[in-house]
């Protein structure tokens, strides 16, 4: 019976040390994937943005960027806060 228990309580810790390495080696395959993934991503977004056709642009002069600037607060006007007063029992008016 001894002997018995003993085979089990061996074969649960061999399956646990089997399971542990598993699981790292798993983690080693996940991580070498994402690093691939990672890079070939990047070389890919790299390529493409490379072969856009987008010419040599000039920086905008300070009189466009003083126009755009109107422009934009022309578009979005300020905003007004309205200050609401209460009366004595603590209520707004």
């Amino acid at each position: 019976m001894v002997y018995l228990e003993a085979i089990i309580i061996t074969i649960i810790c061999i399956n646990l040390a089997f399971s542990l390495w598993q699981t790292r080696l798993l983690a080693l395959v996940i991580k070498n994937t994402a690093s691939k993934l990672d890079n070939s991503l990047a070389q890919s977004i790299q390529t493409i943005v490379s072969e856009l056709p987008i010419g040599d642009f000039e920086p905008p002069n300070p009189i466009q960027q003083l126009i755009t600037q109107v422009l934009q607060d022309k578009i979005a006007p300020p905003i007004v806060a309205k200050e609401v007063s209460r009366d004595e029992a603590g209520k707004f008016s």
